[in-house]
């Protein structure tokens, strides 16, 4: 008996999980931009990362969220809420959204390059 070569193809050579792509794109969601200030390099130097995330982001969220994007392991996440400021042109008053920032640490060994040195 003569068996045949089964014309399955391995699983491994897959482009994407589709967990993995749906897991990035809510980490988008949480993520919104890296926080640059004179503060957050020095942060920086010492493997600490500041992020502006979303209202509603949790500690988990933004950590599952770094990992994801960035492929690093992260050790620990301060939360940081930023209220409005008010803000006058002249006669003309407004407000200075606020913001929510996240510092995250990342293991001994990871590192995020943010801006080329």
């Amino acid at each position: 008996m003569v068996k045949k070569a089964s014309n399955k193809k391995d699983k491994s050579n897959k482009k994407d999980n589709p967990k993995e792509v749906l897991k990035k794109s809510l980490a988008l969601d949480v993520l919104k931009r890296p926080y640059l200030s004179e503060k957050a390099t020095q942060l920086a130097q010492e493997g600490k990362y500041v992020f502006e995330v979303s209202s509603q982001a949790n500690k988990i969220q933004v950590k599952e969220a770094i990992e994801a994007v960035y492929g690093v392991k992260v050790d620990k996440v301060w939360i940081v809420k930023l209220p409005p400021k008010r803000k006058r042109f002249g006669r003309f008053e407004g407000k200075k959204p606020g913001v929510k920032k996240a510092i995250v640490k990342l293991k001994e060994g990871y590192h995020i390059e943010i801006l080329p040195t």
